[in-house]
């Protein structure tokens, strides 16, 4: 009879990757986690009789790898999102005509994200300005971020919704783009997103939460295949730390992920006030 809490890797190369980069024939894993390394003989008598084997026939076997900068959250819910990618479109315009299509499917008031645009990838060599979004638009907030990772375009829905207008100062970090008149023209850079992209983020857990978290775990669970054990978010909301927390309670959440956190004012949210948890 099979124990399948355990499992034996034999005839294998294993590099530890330990101070001396030693190199063993033979592992054993318990309850999911490094229980043994050495000699297959040694190793085996570790084991329970019932151990699940696997032969590697002499292939490597590495500790898993740990991605330090990673957007784990933003990657998993690029299927929410509209293909706003550069190429395939080569024009402004043509963007524009992907966002009004996709806009048409949804509710007025839901909000959109774009994602694959990038400013120097299309011929006019800028951004979309908040004014042809609205043609496009009317009735969506849309956020439309750029490939660069510096900066997203907005609509005005998406300027109201979040607060933003002529008299909103420049966040620290960050900048919002105006005209020669003083006019928002609907270009955030660096932390001016933010604002924005947090409302998104509310929205779409509001309308699906659970939702949201099967994105995540199932790209979660995809890094796994390709040997992604634990990944560092480098951009992680206090929405999406709730949802991260919440995931992993579920027993949806396969690998390690440390965040690093991107909001104003992020502790003085009551869940993450010095004395909680979270992991």
């Amino acid at each position: 009879m099979h124990n399948e809490n355990e499992l034996l890797i034999r005839n294998a190369l294993i590099r530890t990757m330990d101070s001396s980069d030693s190199v063993h024939e033979a592992v054993l894993v318990r309850d999911g986690r490094i229980a043994a390394v050495g000699a297959e003989g040694t190793v085996r008598s570790i084991g329970s009789p019932g151990v699940v084997e696997f032969d590697a026939d002499g292939r490597t076997v590495v500790p898993g790898f740990i991605d330090a900068h990673n957007h784990l959250s933003d990657v998993a819910l690029k299927s929410k999102s509209v293909d706003c990618g550069t190429p395939p479109l080569e024009t402004v315009d043509e963007v524009l005509s992907v966002v009004e299509r996709y806009c048409a499917t949804l509710p007025a008031g839901r909000w959109v994200r774009g994602v694959g645009f990038h400013f120097l990838k299309v011929r006019e060599q800028r951004g979309p300005t908040r004014w042809e979004l609205d043609e496009v638009a009317p009735d969506n907030p849309l956020l439309i971020k750029d490939n660069s990772g510096h900066a997203s375009y907005v609509n005005s829905a998406a300027l109201l919704a979040s607060g933003l207008d002529e008299c909103t100062p420049n966040p620290w970090g960050g900048h919002i783009d105006r005209d020669s008149r003083g006019r928002l023209t609907g270009t955030l850079y660096e932390a001016a997103t933010n604002w924005v992209n947090t409302d998104l983020m509310l929205d779409y857990a509001r309308n699906d939460r659970i939702a949201v978290i099967e994105l995540i775990s199932a790209k979660a669970s995809e890094y796994l295949t390709l040997g992604i054990t634990g990944i560092g978010d480098a951009c992680v909301t206090p929405l999406i730390s709730e949802l991260y927390s919440e995931a992993a309670e579920m027993k949806m959440l396969p690998l390690t992920v440390q965040q690093l956190h991107a909001s104003d004012h992020y502790f003085s949210q009551q869940t993450f006030r010095r004395g909680d948890v979270v992991d």
